[in-house]
């Protein structure tokens, strides 16, 4: 007796590709294949006029994957086999190599795991080496006042390529969110556990902070900025989210060879009356600097649970 992701898991089941037929020439490339008793036709062009006309009709919408001079053309699918869920299907081609991509996702009993931009780029000159393309992932669970949801993206801006990341896991009470980032060498994390760790009336801990820059200069803020701060205002203010916090470190952290940080904070409320948020950060490597924020609200008379 299979167990009950082996029953559902026919993740071929309905699925036939053939007949793949490629032309290519000075015009543009055509593409034909029968797929899923589906007989889909994809025309590319160099002439970014002519994509942007093929991408406007039917069921065909334009996306631009990330990859440098490399058009893609989405084939809207929302075919589901069982578990295992097609959205779309993808073709680039840029004059010097074929992709081929996808966006799925796999989901059983509350779990779902989904790959954004999976594919591979085939070059047309065979001493080059075939990339593997992934534009992102996400992961999710939701069972029995669990919840958990997170993932990556990979991203090309003006400061060039990154893999952002981020991760939000709440059971009852206990909340934990973290972020992380990697570019060009250097990588960033920082979490926020929200709990009720307790301690004494004085000092009783409501959460924990902790975060590291390896490769990264951070930025400290004024006295009249430590507020606002991206580090101290998501361990204040619980509806900040992965987004926000992420791209706030970004702001407060520059690239910086042989440059390295450490974050240490924690929350804690004192006698119902006041909540107060501690952090400690340390930067070493090209140079030493030791920094510590915080801040206070007091409430009066104290505060009561209803």
């Amino acid at each position: 007796e299979l167990p009950v992701v082996g029953k559902d898991l026919h993740l071929l089941d309905g699925i036939a590709i053939g007949n793949i037929n490629l032309i290519s020439d000075t015009t543009g490339t055509v593409l034909n294949l029968d797929i899923a008793d589906r007989h889909i036709r994809l025309t590319l062009s160099d002439n970014q006029e002519q994509c942007q006309m093929l991408c406007t009709k039917g069921i065909y919408t334009g996306y631009d994957a990330g990859q440098e001079k490399m058009q893609f053309l989405w084939l809207r699918m929302e075919q589901r086999f069982s578990c295992f869920t097609i959205h779309r299907l993808g073709v680039g081609f840029d004059g010097t190599a074929i992709a081929l991509a996808l966006d799925a996702e796999f989901s059983c009993q509350g779990f779902r795991f989904a790959l954004d931009g999976l594919g591979i780029a085939i070059p047309f000159q065979p001493q080059n080496v075939a990339d593997f393309l992934l534009s992102g992932l996400s992961i999710s669970y939701q069972q029995s006042g669990l919840a958990i949801g997170g993932g990556f993206t990979h991203r090309k801006g003006q400061q060039g390529e990154s893999y952002d990341g981020s991760i939000q896991i709440t059971a009852g009470e206990l909340s934990l969110q973290a972020v992380a980032s990697y570019a060009d060498g250097s990588f960033l994390a920082y979490g926020i556990l929200r709990a009720g760790i307790g301690g004494p009336p004085a000092f009783s801990v409501t959460g924990l902070a902790l975060g590291f820059g390896i490769n990264q200069c951070l930025k400290l803020p004024s006295m009249e900025q430590v507020e606002t701060y991206p580090l101290v205002a998501a361990a204040l203010d619980s509806s900040y989210t992965a987004d926000q916090l992420l791209e706030g470190i970004k702001e407060q952290t520059t690239p910086l060879p042989g440059q390295n940080f450490l974050v240490a904070g924690i929350c804690f409320n004192s006698f119902g009356m006041a909540d107060s948020t501690a952090l400690l950060t340390v930067s070493f490597g090209a140079h030493l600097e030791v920094g510590v924020l915080g801040t206070s609200v007091m409430t009066a008379p104290p505060m009561t649970k209803t």
